[in-house]
């Protein structure tokens, strides 16, 4: 038999790992601070390289120079922000998106801003000049109207809310005291403000819910003016006319929610036309 031949085990070779080591820069600093040779030659070459740094001899210099670097950058930063150069000023809103001049804002009402409530077009104009004579971008000033919109949204649903509560408890006030009476009433209090041309001023300063008021238009102006004038015929005054206006209105009476401001017209024409049939 032939001997076998067993092939050597080769183990592989490892390179061993060598770890980057660190530079240690005290070494390469003197007592007194200064750099020893070879310390800029240490630093990465975007730093040791560098004029800013390559000028200095010695770390305490070093500090010092980018302290003064800092400031002189924080200085200058300063004057260009508050300076009043009108090139420096135009170059400076351009940077911030402040327009040239007031028609470069644009603005406009909000999209939703509540269709019932009133809104002064001319208080944009009034705006969009003092946002560029006080340097306000662009952007600030659209978010401002917004702001601004959006708080007199809300004081004026408020200001409703009030106002509706303050009507209806003055209108049940009048209710608890003339009961039955009170539509009639109600309705001879409006012909007597309409006769008087008070109507508008009673509504807009909010005395038309007043009962003192009410009560005296019925109970002392009433009396001293004379029925016919309260009743201003515009049609033929014959039964056929009479009735079909007061089908008319009864029927826009019967569409209308009672607590609306024009129902109160209705009742006092309703009273007038029944007070003309035969």
């Amino acid at each position: 038999m032939s001997e076998e031949v067993v092939e050597p085990v080769v183990e592989p070779v490892v390179e061993p790992v060598v770890e980057p080591t660190s530079t240690n820069y005290a070494n390469l600093i003197n007592e007194d601070g200064s750099f020893k040779e070879g310390f800029l030659a240490s630093l990465p070459d975007d730093i040791g390289q560098h004029s800013s740094v390559s000028k200095y001899g010695n770390i305490v210099d070093a500090i010092k120079g980018g302290m003064n670097a800092s400031s002189l950058v924080s200085k200058k930063a300063s004057e260009y922000w508050t300076s009043e150069d009108p090139d420096i000023v135009a170059e400076r809103n351009g940077i911030m998106g402040v327009p040239t001049d007031a028609a470069g804002y644009e603005l406009s009402k909000p999209a939703d801003f509540p269709e019932n409530l009133p809104y002064d077009e001319a208080h944009l104009t009034e705006f969009a000049a003092f946002a560029a004579e006080n340097g306000i971008p662009k952007a600030m000033a659209e978010k401002l109207i917004e702001f601004d919109a959006g708080r007199a949204s809300k004081v004026f649903e408020t200001t409703k809310k009030v106002t509706e509560d303050y009507r209806q408890g003055k209108i049940d006030e009048l209710k608890e005291e003339w009961g039955s009476k009170f539509d009639y009433n109600d309705a001879k209090v409006s012909q007597i403000a309409d006769h008087l041309g008070i109507t508008e001023m009673l509504m807009d300063t909010g005395l038309a819910y007043e009962p003192l008021v009410q009560k005296a238009l019925l109970e002392q102006i009433g009396p001293a003016i004379n029925n016919d004038k309260l009743i201003e015929t515009t049609k033929q005054d014959n039964f056929a006319t009479i009735q079909d206006n007061l089908n008319d209105v009864e029927s826009r009476m019967e569409k209308m929610d009672s607590t609306d401001l024009a129902y109160k017209g209705l009742i006092a024409e309703r009273t007038a036309l029944l007070d003309k049939l035969p």
